[in-house]
Parts: structure tokens; C-alpha cells; sequence
């Protein structure tokens, strides 16, 4: 041991606590006892101590206690600890101490820095709290229930430690010689004389070699003769060329330990750290630049040893206890050497040479056999690995079972293939115990409550029929989220495995949303295995490969649903309300991209994604505190960002919950995380506004890229992604691929985009198309499916006239029940939001035909439609207006007209009212009927209207006004709806709006324009 840094909290933790009892970790099946508070802690001693003066500071809790640890920290920024050891049992008060030694405790203020103490809980498990000056937990040990902070409790105050001792002002080395000489060869040792102004624990000389490599000349004063500390000594290294490499050796820096500190310093003489922190500077002695030494040797570090030979001696049949050897040769020294085999069930074991300082060309790896780890059966070589050099040049390569090269540090390092050298013969393990049988659960349930709220505990009992080592329980949210609930037998340092336990999760509604909470799977593992079901009891993964099916207890899982009380609204998202480009339409390399935006909620972060000129993806950020608006500034780095347009593709955000939203450029929601929460409301402008051009001389060279090739699963084949390799760039894809460029996809989502993107190497990019997205869909049940017995073709009955309703009636099918659903077509295209089995028919459907399709669907069955016959629609009917009513209207030319008739006939009767006031005026000032509708309409109608009758008011001279209607009547021209009548459509919100004149009296365009004011 080189250095001696003041005793850190564990290590005195450890030192203390000797008993076994008290260093025994929390079991796993832990029953959560009371937790003990912090009921005072006070400093009984006085407020000026001095040498061999003792500091004793009183505490008591609640509830029994067996250690206390006071930190207390001095005047240098150093750490002192007052401690009391109570034993087994515990108890609730007691004093910590510590006695005062002013040449490690510097004079000045001491202040309290914290608080430490443990018990040992009901099932005998070791539970520990660590307080911070201020009262507040910053750890505590796993099954530790709350902890009420303590600052009110605190009665530590300051005190003075008076000492004529100034531990401020570090020791110094005022000597360093190399005593040995200049040049040194393998098996020479170098030395370094030294002599300090106090006595010191340990000195480490540290040099680099050529390659960059750290060595170190070391001397400690629990190796000399003496076993003291001291003021001078000699620090020794030897020289190993086979680690370390010819040429300069470079003097690097030095470190040293005394009784109360420790400090290092750079070869520069500048200190690089030093405890405690209030330390002055130290300084090197002259002629530390005389260190440096070279070292001669003919080894080259450089070269890439090649495997010469590589055989299994060890016998061909082994059984438990046995062990397997496998002895190696390389042309130079290598560091280690670990082979992998993989036995009959394909779980991979490591023989290990272990890692040398020394390096060699020659040795043995090696491993034991164990009955519960190895598979009986035949065991093959899968690969070996190996490192070399020293330091920085550190490197290392991995061949596979033929000897080929699978990956090497340097790929540009010249390797030929080790076939030749490969002599690991198969062998065979011999076993009683089958390792193809995976360990199962017996039971699982649900202990804890049906209801849980914020910060109750969620608690699931489980037995298994073979120690685990863990096991985790996930459990899906209302809104789709996963939470787990584990235990793992190195979470609390027990490293023991249990064929029984209890898993718990405290339950947090900032995150967990509420209501019913459900089962969605389990994993755990054992020695030597794993396995992972999906909440049906399907297997999910397992390894190793070759293992059987496990299966869940008899009944499965679906009773450790439960439902969280919680009246926290999770499922709410911020929607975008305005982005803005800030920055100028065209930007230089160099240049600033700046983009304002805003929320209606708070955000944590705002990421926007551009496609440059070349298909490049370029992403700049957003990240902060949750904000509702900022800026995003990015530099434009001409290197990496090509030239030409650069436009938005897409604009990601998340929320302060992590839930994580994607729009795409037109604003409309592309993706959001997790399902449950609520949609974004689009962001109508949509992002193109954000485009803007990169003027820069940089040249990028274009490649093709060949498109990938989706293919859906079938009932007889898996998902598929083709990927073919292009030059300069490699692929990047998400969502939940595998680790497969061109394999079958693993947890597919149905439904949810995969997106797949071109990435390219510096200065290339491509002119066509650089990322797709394709939503992969699964195949369904892929059970035969049968014929419905029964699927007739759908009667459509009703009058075919305007403002009639139709009937679809679609029959029986069989065998019942089937589920139908309906969809209306005009003219063969299907009618937007007609999905009922009855539709009204407006004036855009008049002179056109109508049909409608009845679709059943059924489990097992194949999905059937069936269309109607088409129905023609008729055009509202007209007549002419008596000759003698005609001269009639004529000759009175009258300004306002009031139509009288039965419902059914209205609209030929106010066409024929309209058509009489046609002619000449009869008054000097002339009427704008279109506004005189609208403002009659404004005086007589409420909001909300049932219905709004329309007709055209080209020609008239006086504005029409029907008392028979039961809504208002306004006017529009053949091929536009004036703005005050607009205007008063938007106030009136119509449910139904009829145009009286029909489809031949007012154009098309103009009845699509009135379906907007539908509500």
C-alpha cells in the first residue's frame, strides 16, 4: 500500500463493525420494520478542545440503534469521525466519541458534516440510514421504510481545536536522484533515491514509457526494514521487457502519504490532488528532469503477437471437480489469454490465464468443472481472446473456433488467420444433473393490498422449485408504462441465492399512473440461467438456448393486478403552440441556427431533426428545467452539415415524466411514449417555416443508397428487414430491432413506425432518399379460417331524394353473432364519416348514385364484405310559376317575400318565391340581399340552430325572408359565400345546413365550403 488517504467512512464502518451480525446484509425476504428516527444528537463536550481533549457528542432515536457514526469536518476540509458502538441489541441513546490528535486534526472550526448509524432489522437483516449536515437522507439501505428529516434535531455546533501544529503546509521532498543507471535492460532495476523535510508513509515515482505506458518506482514504509514512516529511502521498479517497450522513459509525476494527508503532483511540479482539500501547494525538488532513463531492449511491443499453438491437455472426458486445461504459444509475450467453450446447451464458459504484469509467450488457461454450471454432453472450442502491449498501447484481438480473426483493436494491424494453430479438441462432461430443465416458480401472489396509493408498498410473494439469484416482476400501468418489481441477491451484498422471497416497489404517482395496474411478465435467473416470460407464460428469451420451456404456477399471474388511488393526471401532454425560426433564411458554415418555441405546458427538453442537402440527419437540442418556452441555438459546423436546403423532419419533446411526443413536419402527431397518454394537438402551421439553406464551399460526394426492404409477417414466415450495405455510410434503425443489420426483427409492435436511417461517413451523403419508415403488422391468428355460412347482399331502402334518410339493411349472417360495420360511397368513393348503418343525404349527393358496404367480421372466420345495389340520388324538383302570379310579382317588384307552405314543400316554393323576384327594381336605393339575409338570420336566430337553409341570391333585389322555416334562410352566390355571410354561419354553428336551390343552382366548391360549418 503506496497510499494512505484519511480513513473514508466505509473503511472505519468496516473496521468497527467486526461482528458478524452487524456486517450481515438485508435478506431478501425482508419484513419492513420500523425505521428509527433521529430523536436529538448533541455535542456535550466543550467549545475549545485541544490535544488528548475528547469530543463527545450524545444522540438518541426512537428506536434502538448498534452504531453511530458522527462525521465531523475540520478546519482543512478534512474529515474526523466520532463514533459509538453499541453491539447486538442495540440502544436508543448513547454518546459518540472521539479524542483529539492535533497531528492529523488541524486547528481552526470544526463543523458537523453528517450522520451514519445502522441496526439490525426483524429478519435479521442490516439496515443503515447516512444523514447530510443539513438533516436531509442521501442513503439509505434497501427495505428501509421513510425517514423524516432531522434538521430540527441537529444540535451539533461548531467548535474550536486549538493546536500549535500547522498541518496546512504539506511535507516536502527536497531530494530525488536516479541512483541507477542511465541506460537499463531487461531485468535491471531503477532507482530512485529520496529524502522529505517530514516523515512520510509511502512514495510512488510514476514514468511513461514510449508508448505511453505508466510504471511506477515505489517504496512504502509497511515494506522497509524499519516498518516506519521516514524521511528518506530509495523507491524501486524493475524493468520487464516484455511489458515494457524500448526507447525514453520519461520522469511523469509523484505521489506520497503522511500521517493525515496525501498529495500528487505532475511532472510540472502541479498539483494534481491532495487530501484534505485545505492543503497548500507542494513543490518537486530540482532534477526531477534527470529521472528519465532509457530502457534497451530488442522486444517489440509494437508487433502483433500471432498465435503459434493452442491444444487442450487436459483428458477427454471430465467430470465434476475436474479441470480443463488448454496450453498456448504465441511469437511474443501476450498479457493474458481467456478461451471460451460453449457446452451441449450452448452456455459459454471461460478458461483464464489471468491478467500478468509480466508478460509471456507461453502459458496455460484454465477452469473447473462444476456439475451445477456445465452441461453434461459434448463442450466446443467457440473462441479465444488475448491482449498485449502495456498502457495506451494496450491491445488486444479475438479469434474465433477456425482461428480467423472476429475483431482486433487495430483493424488495420496485419493478422493472418491462426487455423492451423487451433488444436482444441472437443471433450465430453459427464454429469448426473440435468441442466436442460430450467428452474420454475411454484407460486406467486400478491400480498399487499388491492388498492395502493402514493408511497404504500406493492408486495408479491414468490417460491421457485431452484435457488434464484434474481427475479423481477414487470407490471404494466394504465397507461402502458412498465414497472418492476425485483430482488437481487447482490442488491444488499447477501450473495445468496433463495428458493423463496418477496419482491417490493414503493409506489410513486408522479410516475405511476392510476387505475388498474396489470401483470405483463416475469424474469429471473439462476445459476448458470435465465429465463423470460410475457405475462401469457410464453417465453420471451432464455439462456442459455438450449434450455426447455419454463412455464408460470398453474392458473397464471392475472391476480397480482391492482389499482393505484392516485389523482394525478399522467395521461395529460403539452402541445406545441408556436415555433419560430429566428435565425436568417440562409446560414454559413459557422453560422447560428436559432429556434424560438413554446408549449403549453412545461417541457424538459425540444429536439428538431433536419435532413441537410445531402440526406444527412442533423439533430440540435433543447435541454433544461421544465419550461413552457426557450430557445434552441445550435452552430452550424459546415464539416458535418452539407450545403443546400436543410429541411425539418421532425420535432420530438418530453415531458417532465419522461412520457415523449413526435411530430412530424406537418405538425400532425407522429409517435408518442407511452400509448395510454393523450394525443398532442397538432401543430396546424406545421414545421416548414423552420427549412432554411446552408451556404457553405464544403464538398460532399453523394453515393446511392439502396432502399430497405420490409416484409410483414406471415402466418408462414417471420418480419423481415433487408438491409444492403453502401459505401461510406452503415445503417441505424430503431425502434426495437435486434442487433441483426439483416435478421428477423425481434418485439415487434404492431402498428408503431420503424424507422430506418442512412448514416454516412464525413463528406459523403446522398441526393436521393435517405430514411424510410414502414409500419410492420402481424399476421393475426394464423389459425384455417373458415367461410361465413351466411353473408347476404345489404338492401338500401328510403327516399332517394335530398334531405331524406337511407336505410342500409344488411340481413342476417351466420353464424351469429358476426360483427357488421358500415360504410356509405357517392359515385363509388367512400363518404367521409358515413359509418352507420342509416345516412341523410345532402345536396352534394344529389344526381350522383349511392351504394353502401356491409363488412362482418368474425374470430376464425375470414372477413367478408358485401355492397349494395346503387341507388340514384334525385335532383330537387322545380316547376314553373303561373303566368298571371309571374306578371303579378312583376309589376309589384316587392322587396321582402313571405312563403307560406307545408314542410314538405319548401324548397320548390321558396325556388319559385326566388325566381318571382327576380326583375327590375322598383325603388331608387338598391338592397344587398346578402348581407339583409344575414342581418334577418342575426335578429331572429340563436347559436346552435338546428338547421340553415342556403340558397343562391344572384338577381334578387330584396332579400327572401320565410316564416314557414324553422331556421334562418341566407344567400350565397354559385361560386362563393360572401363574408358577412360567412360570418354569420360561423356564429349560428349549424348541426345541418340544406341548400334549397340544389347542386345545379350552386356549385360544387361551394357546398364542400359550407360542410366546414357543421358542428
Amino acid at each position: 500500500m503506496l497510499r494512505r488517504r484519511p480513513t473514508s467512512l466505509v473503511a472505519l464502518l468496516i473496521a468497527l463493525l467486526t461482528t458478524s451480525s452487524l456486517l450481515q446484509p438485508a435478506q431478501a425476504v425482508a419484513v419492513e420494520d420500523s425505521t428509527p428516527q433521529l430523536v436529538s444528537l448533541q455535542r456535550e463536550s466543550g467549545d475549545v478542545v485541544a490535544h488528548g481533549d475528547e469530543v463527545a457528542i450524545a444522540w438518541s432515536f426512537d428506536a434502538p440503534v448498534e452504531s453511530v457514526m458522527v462525521t465531523l469536518r475540520d478546519g482543512l476540509g478534512g474529515v474526523q469521525y466520532a463514533t459509538a458502538w453499541v453491539g447486538s441489541g442495540g440502544a436508543a441513546s448513547g454518546v459518540a466519541r472521539i479524542v483529539v490528535d492535533t497531528a492529523t486534526w488541524p486547528g481552526g472550526t470544526s463543523v458537523f458534516g453528517g450522520l451514519y448509524y445502522t441496526w439490525t432489522a426483524a429478519d435479521g437483516g442490516w439496515r443503515s440510514v447516512q444523514l447530510d449536515a443539513t438533516g436531509a437522507v442521501i442513503w439509505k439501505s434497501e427495505g428501509v421504510g421513510a425517514v423524516s428529516p432531522a434538521g430540527d434535531r441537529l444540535g451539533v455546533a461548531p467548535f474550536e481545536v486549538r493546536s500549535d501544529v500547522d498541518l496546512s503546509v504539506p511535507p516536502m521532498l527536497t531530494s530525488a536522484t536516479r541512483v541507477s543507471a542511465d541506460t537499463l535492460r531487461d531485468g535491471d532495476v531503477a532507482e530512485v533515491a529520496w529524502q522529505a523535510d517530514r516523515p512520510l508513509q509511502s512514495v510512488r515515482f510514476r514514468f511513461r514509457d514510449l508508448f505511453g505506458g505508466r510504471h511506477f518506482a515505489e517504496w512504502s514504509a509497511w515494506q522497509s526494514e524499519t516498518g516506519s514512516p521516514s524521511t528518506e529511502g530509495v523507491a524501486r521498479v524493475p524493468v520487464l521487457t516484455s511489458a515494457w517497450p524500448g526507447g525514453a522513459t520519461a520522469f511523469d509525476g509523484v505521489e506520497y502519504t503522511w500521517a493525515g494527508g496525501w498529495i500528487s503532483l505532475g511532472a510540472d511540479g502541479d498539483v494534481e490532488n491532495r487530501s484534505p482539500n485545505g492543503l497548500a501547494d507542494a513543490t518537486l525538488p530540482g532534477g526531477t528532469d534527470l529521472l528519465s532513463f532509457t530502457v534497451e531492449s530488442e522486444v517489440d511491443l509494437s508487433a502483433v503477437p500471432k498465435l503459434l499453438s493452442a491444444q487442450r491437455i487436459s483428458p477427454d472426458v471430465v467430470v465434476d471437480g475436474d479441470e480443463v486445461v488448454v496450453r498456448w504459444a504465441f511469437d511474443g509475450p501476450v498479457a493474458s489469454v481467456n478461451i471460451t467453450v460453449r457446452d451441449a446447451i450452448g452456455r459459454l464458459h471461460v478458461l483464464s490465464s489471468g491478467w500478468s504484469s509480466t508478460p509471456s509467450a507461453t502459458g496455460e488457461s484454465r477452469a473447473v468443472v462444476e456439475d451445477a454450471d456445465w452441461a453434461a454432453g459434448p463442450v466446443q472450442l467457440h473462441e479465444l481472446n488475448y491482449t498485449w502491449g502495456w498502457g495506451t498501447g494496450s491491445e488486444w484481438a479475438v479469434l474465433n473456433a477456425d482461428g480467423d480473426v472476429v475483431s482486433i483493436s487495430d483493424p488495420d494491424a496485419d493478422l493472418p488467420s491462426a487455423r492451423d494453430a487451433m488444436n482444441v479438441a472437443p471433450f465430453e462432461v459427464r454429469s448426473g444433473v440435468d441442466l436442460t430443465k430450467p428452474a420454475s416458480l411454484t407460486s406467486v401472489s400478491r400480498v399487499s393490498a388491492d388498492v395502493l396509493a402514493d408511497g404504500e408498498t406493492l408486495e408479491i410473494a414468490w417460491t421457485a422449485d431452484r435457488p434464484l439469484d434474481r427475479i423481477i416482476f414487470r407490471l404494466r400501468d394504465g397507461l402502458g408504462v412498465q414497472h418492476t418489481a425485483w430482488w437481487s441477491m447482490w442488491s444488499g451484498g447477501e450473495n445468496v441465492r433463495r428458493t423463496e422471497g418477496v419482491v417490493r416497489v414503493e409506489i410513486d404517482t408522479a410516475t405511476w399512473s392510476g387505475g388498474e395496474t396489470v401483470f405483463d411478465g416475469v424474469e429471473y435467473g439462476w445459476l448458470g440461467g435465465s429465463m423470460s416470460l410475457d405475462a401469457d407464460g410464453d417465453v420471451v428469451f432464455r439462456e442459455p438456448s438450449g434450455i426447455a420451456d419454463a412455464a408460470l404456477p398453474e392458473g397464471g399471474l392475472d391476480d397480482l393486478a391492482f389499482t393505484v388511488d392516485s389523482d394525478i393526471d399522467l395521461a395529460a401532454v403539452p402541445s406545441v403552440i408556436s415555433v419560430t425560426r429566428e435565425s436568417a433564411d440562409v446560414l454559413a458554415g459557422g453560422g447560428e441556427l436559432r429556434i424560438a418555441w413554446e408549449t403549453d405546458a412545461p417541457v424538459t427538453w425540444m429536439s428538431f431533426q433536419f435532413e441537410d442537402g445531402f440526406g444527412r440527419q442533423q439533430y440540435v437540442w433543447w435541454v433544461g428545467d421544465p419550461s413552457t418556452s426557450g430557445v434552441m441555438t445550435a452552430t452550424i459546423d459546415a464539416a458535418t452539415w452539407a450545403p443546400g436546403d436543410s429541411e425539418l423532419v421532425q420535432v420530438r419533446y418530453s415531458t417532465p415524466t419522461d412520457h415523449t411526443l413526435a411530430l412530424a413536419r406537418d405538425g400532425s402527431q407522429w409517435s408518442k411514449w407511452p400509448a395510454g397518454i393523450d394525443d398532442a394537438k397538432p401543430y396546424v402551421p406545421g414545421f416548414a417555416a423552420l427549412d432554411f439553406e446552408l451556404d457553405s464551399d464544403v464538398v460532399f460526394e453523394a453515393v446511392p443508397v439502396p432502399a430497405p426492404t420490409f416484409t410483414d409477417a406471415t402466418c408462414d414466415a417471420p418480419a423481415h428487414l433487408k438491409l444492403e450495405d453502401f459505401p461510406h455510410g452503415w445503417w441505424s434503425w430503431g425502434e426495437t430491432f435486434g442487433d441483426q443489420l439483416d435478421g428477423e426483427p425481434w418485439g415487434i409492435q404492431v402498428g408503431k413506425p420503424y424507422v430506418v436511417t442512412a448514416i454516412f461517413d464525413d463528406g459523403w451523403g446522398t441526393t436521393g432518399q435517405a430514411q424510410w419508415t414502414f409500419r410492420l403488422t402481424d399476421p393475426g391468428s394464423c389459425e384455417p379460417e373458415l367461410e361465413l355460412t351466411s353473408a347476404p347482399v345489404p338492401i338500401v331502402t328510403g327516399d332517394p331524394s335530398v334531405g331524406s334518410t337511407l336505410a342500409a339493411d344488411a340481413g342476417a349472417w351466420e353464424p351469429a353473432p358476426v360483427e357488421l360495420s358500415y360504410q356509405w360511397f357517392r359515385d363509388g368513393l367512400p363518404v367521409p364519416a358515413a359509418e352507420d348503418d342509416r345516412y341523410e343525404l345532402t345536396a352534394a349527393d344529389a344526381g350522383t348514385t349511392v351504394t353502401v358496404e356491409v363488412t362482418g367480421t368474425k374470430t376464425g372466420y375470414r372477413t367478408t364484405a358485401r355492397m349494395s345495389e346503387p341507388v340514384e340520388v334525385q335532383q330537387p324538383s322545380t316547376r314553373d310559376i303561373p303566368a298571371v302570379v309571374h306578371d303579378a310579382l312583376d309589376e309589384l317588384g316587392p322587396r321582402r317575400l313571405v312563403v307560406r307552405t307545408e314542410p314538405g314543400v319548401i324548397g320548390r316554393m321558396i325556388s319559385q318565391a326566388i325566381a318571382a323576384s327576380k326583375g327590375a327594381p322598383r325603388s331608387d336605393a338598391e338592397v344587398d340581399v346578402f348581407a339583409a339575409s344575414a342581418q334577418y338570420s342575426a335578429e331572429h336566430f340563436a347559436p346552435g340552430v338546428e338547421v340553415v337553409y342556403v340558397a343562391s341570391g344572384v338577381g334578387l333585389r330584396a332579400a327572401p325572408t320565410v316564416d314557414a322555416l324553422d331556421g334562418p334562410l341566407l344567400l350565397v352566390t354559385p361560386s362563393s359565400i360572401p363574408p358577412v355571410v360567412e360570418a354569420e354561419l360561423a356564429r349560428l354553428q349549424p348541426k345541418r345546413i340544406v341548400v334549397l336551390d340544389g347542386a345545379r343552382g350552386i356549385g360544387r366548391p361551394v357546398v364542400q365550403a359550407l360542410e366546414g360549418y357543421l358542428h
